[in-house]
């Protein structure tokens, strides 16, 4: 699979991290918006503890933590339906930036290909981030919670106890979010001091009082704001650093990636959000802001979340404006079934899902050019919050994780033994106590059960880090479950079992056919594939880690399904890098999946990233004589260039299809992708300035638009058929025999191709017959006629005149016509005002008739001083051909 910028461990710790809840008051939301930051978005680059932790286990051993990731967010009333996960997801997609020279590279023969996949990342990160909590494990429920409170506040401490005692009745009352099952969960009470306004006499005070009744690790006054933002206006001065802006998603309309503006066609579904922890709704006594502050919208805008994508590609289609473009042509054919797709997936998920703002609440952000993040932050109150953090995970939130492993492991451990088998056997028995299961194998436990109890003691241990009591609490649960035939749970401890087995220190066992196992069951025996995906995302990053590409390719296509194309077009482009990263490399195997991920994507409307993958796939394909796969791709990469607006490159693209040297295409399929090409080589040169569209070209079926006219001083796109054999040209000059008169130019217009005389007949002069062939068909009749005689004549009355000089070049002016088969190392003589002769010999490689007219030579003339004279066009009033 690709190079991703952390190592499996890392993304593991990051992925399971402890889960801390953030209920805070409105006047200290007030205090964090100086920033344009809410307090959960004022924390999230500092969710990393800088310091190591210690732990200590049951049998009072010391562990060290390191690498922490605390996932800090504001609980939500109610989890974000599916259909706006999957837009959140799509759009993470989209805006990932396609690397270029950056990142990793690794060479297949002669190519060199980037194994950055900053998308894949992003998509795994947003996966983990937005999964949904369940019964069957604790490992995504809540396990602390910080109270938040400013110390402008009236009373601080008791909206401490007001703030806790709401959050404890709404934790009892909702099903949604999770917290850990313990009498007392961790709270942390934290007073948000600012600085510039704030009292700092107050603040003294009251931090002695929490010290007095919460303690010094339950507890702290943080201090932030210590830069004057009317200061900051005054000077239009950016802070010292904004590390928020990674994690922040803003809307930005004006933005250009990868050398173009995005159009509405590349942003399907356009998330104009932020997808943070939603900002404080204050009440009406505390309605007062700042003027200072960017307004942020009090209600979920949700015509931007599930915005009509019909509206969003509601941009004139050219294919759709041009009466020839039938929909039985592919390229308009396949736009329009896109569309009507995006459509009917849309409207399917507004029935099934009923929003409405009570729902969920999601933050969104206009950020001005002007707008910073944490203006009136400096870098001393970074270190203070970073500070704050370090003293919450190892002073607080550790010593609570060490002493409810310590108390839960006594629970377990009093259920060993006889009483445990006695409870078996009983339950054998008689099967009263048996806990009761579905056709999907979730079963029902109680929290008290010993079979949950041991599950909960391994996800705390997994959370501190103790990967060692972790595997062996899923590896004794996991029996239970098999036996209750409770599979959700099994498969999770299975899965979890796996991952500590890989983050131990010394790993004796394989963990992979606990994966393998726990993926078949998830998809098949619950039918829940989203479980499904997230075991096989950590199972392949393990994978990758021990070099088994060969497993993980098949993991990765194992998962593609119908269910999701985004998922589906990830998981196929990673299968392919992984056939790239063995050895030897499987380059066609890489470049096969390659396509086949950029179908997906674009059944996904990730345009940008399907012509990537294609244009991938090409570097393997081209020239290898493969070329039905060779077309394919083409018209694929020339279908998304065209919808993406790049006229360019879609010619160029369509341009390959129309090949000269082969074409094993049937005579229908070369005849669409004629019309296609010159559409799109039409629609090129409109947008370059050249042509019109009055003149046409004849298809067998039809007339297809094709250009009549150029300005004579720009350049023209090659167009590729019909083939020019330029080896059979022939040139004659100075030569009027054989023509009708009335092809020739007035004598007296003045039409800048100049004039020529009757036959035979100078302009201006009396009858001087020529020597030579006067037409391409006296060329033809006498072919065998030799001109060396003539040479020979012409060179004695030169040197009879006494030029007899042997360093002066003799140069014939007898011969007046030149191709293959004559001797082109002089330059032709020509008489000013007579005619040119061009014969051009053409070829049709296609297997369908081509009907050309009105077609133009374009010649330039070079003086001898080596000034060019400008391009002049001239009709073609003969032609030959095959």
């Amino acid at each position: 699979m690709a190079s991703c910028a952390e190592s499996p461990q890392d993304f593991i710790r990051s992925v399971f991290g402890p889960r801390v809840a953030v209920i805070s008051s409105p006047d200290a939301e007030e205090v964090c918006q100086k920033n344009n930051l809410s307090f959960v978005e004022m924390l999230k680059p500092f969710c990393r503890p800088t310091q190591e932790g210690q732990i200590r286990d049951p049998q009072n051993q010391l562990h060290i933590i390191k690498n922490m990731v605390l996932h800090i967010s504001e609980p939500q009333p109610n989890p974000l339906p599916s259909n706006i996960c999957k837009k959140i997801l799509s759009d993470t997609v989209r805006r990932c930036h396609v690397p270029g020279d950056q990142g990793t590279t690794i060479t297949a023969g002669d190519i060199r290909v980037n194994t950055t996949t900053p998308w894949f990342e992003a998509y795994r990160s947003v996966f983990f981030e937005h999964s949904r909590q369940s019964d069957h494990e604790f490992l995504q429920h809540y396990v602390a919670c910080i109270l938040v409170v400013s110390s402008s506040h009236s009373n601080p401490m008791e909206e401490f106890a007001n703030l806790y005692q709401r959050h404890t009745e709404t934790k009892v009352k909702s099903k949604h979010p999770k917290y850990m099952p313990h009498p007392r969960l961790f709270y942390y009470r934290l007073l948000l001091h600012d600085v510039t306004y704030g009292d700092e006499q107050k603040a003294q005070k009251l931090q002695q009082e929490m010290s007095v009744k919460y303690g010094i690790g339950q507890s702290l006054v943080l201090k932030i704001n210590s830069r004057n933002i009317s200061s900051l206006q005054d000077s239009e001065q950016a802070p010292d650093a904004d590390p928020w802006s990674q994690y922040l998603i803003t809307t930005d309309t004006s933005q250009e990636e990868d050398g173009f503006t995005m159009s509405d066609e590349d942003e399907e579904p356009d998330l104009s959000t932020t997808y943070s922890s939603p900002p404080f709704r204050p009440a009406a006594s505390d309605a007062k802001q700042s003027q200072n502050l960017t307004p942020v919208s009090s209600e979920p805008r949700l015509d931007l979340l599930i915005g009509d994508p019909l509206a969003s590609e509601s941009i004139s289609d050219p294919l759709s404006s041009d009466p020839l473009s039938e929909t039985s042509d592919p390229l308009t054919r396949a736009l329009q079934d896109s569309e009507l797709g995006t459509g009917t997936e849309i409207a399917s998920s507004r029935d099934s899902n009923q929003l409405d703002s009570t729902h969920f609440r999601v933050a969104t952000r206009q950020i001005s050019a002007k707008g910073f993040h944490g203006q009136c932050l400096t870098l001393n109150d970074q270190e203070k919050i970073r500070a704050f953090v370090n003293d919450f995970t190892n002073r607080g939130l550790l010593p609570f994780l060490e002493n409810h492993i310590r108390l839960l492991n006594e629970q377990v451990n009093s259920k060993k033994g006889f009483q445990r088998a006695l409870y078996r056997v009983g339950r054998s028995w008689f099967g009263g106590s048996k806990p009761s299961s579905n056709q999907t194998g979730v079963t029902n436990y109680s929290v008290e059960s010993g079979e949950l109890q041991m599950r909960l003691l391994g996800d705390l241990a997994f959370l501190s880090q103790n990967y060692d009591l972790a595997y062996g609490c899923y590896h004794s649960c996991k029996r239970d479950f098999q036996n209750d035939h409770a599979w959700l749970h099994y498969a999770g401890a299975l899965e979890m079992a796996a991952t500590s087995l890989f983050m131990q220190t010394v790993n004796r066992r394989d963990p992979y056919a606990y994966f393998e196992e726990s993926i078949q069951v998830y998809a098949d025996t619950c039918k829940l594939l989203h479980y499904a995906n997230r075991a096989t995302l950590l199972a392949t990053e393990m994978m990758k880690a021990r070099k088994l590409y060969r497993p993980a390719a098949a993991a990765f296509i194992k998962m593609t399904s119908e269910d999701s194309d985004l998922k589906s077009a990830l998981f196929l482009e990673q299968a392919a890098h992984c056939f790239l990263r063995m050895s030897p490399p499987f380059t066609r195997k890489f470049a096969f999946h390659l396509i086949l991920a950029g179908h997906r994507y674009s059944k996904a409307f990730q345009r940008r990233h399907a012509l990537r993958t294609y244009g991938q796939a090409l570097e393997f394909y081209q020239e290898k004589s493969w070329s039905l796969a060779e077309d394919h791709i083409n018209f694929s990469l020339g279908h998304q260039s065209f919808t993406l607006k790049q006229l360019e490159d879609a010619y160029v693209a369509f341009r390959r299809l129309l090949s000269p040297s082969w074409s094993l295409q049937q005579p229908k399929q070369q005849n669409t992708y004629l019309k296609e090409f010159l559409y799109v080589f039409k629609q090129h040169l409109i947008s370059i300035g050249l042509g019109s569209t009055s003149a046409t070209a004849e298809v067998s079926d039809g007339p297809v638009p094709f250009l009549s006219s150029v300005e004579a001083t720009k350049d023209l796109p090659i167009l590729p058929l019909p083939v020019i054999l330029s080896q059979q040209t022939r040139v004659l000059v100075s030569c009027v025999a054989g023509y009708d008169k009335q092809l020739l130019p007035d004598d007296n217009a003045d039409d800048g191709h100049g004039t020529v005389g009757t036959e035979g007949q100078s302009p201006g002069t009396g009858c001087s017959t020529r020597v030579g062939f006067s037409s391409f068909e006296s060329l033809d009749a006498d072919c065998s006629l030799s001109m060396d005689g003539w040479r020979q004549l012409e060179q004695h009355a030169v040197n009879g005149h006494g030029s007899s000089d042997p360093t002066v070049e003799f140069v014939s002016c007898l011969q007046n016509h030149y191709h293959q088969n004559t001797e082109n190392s002089t330059e032709p003589v020509c008489v000013v005002g007579e005619r040119v002769d061009v014969e051009l010999m053409v070829h049709n490689p296609l297997q369908i008739e081509l009907c050309l007219g009105k077609l133009s030579l374009l010649w330039e003339h070079n003086s001898p001083d080596g000034q060019r004279s400008d391009v002049k066009n001239s009709n073609l009033h003969y032609i030959a051909g095959d």
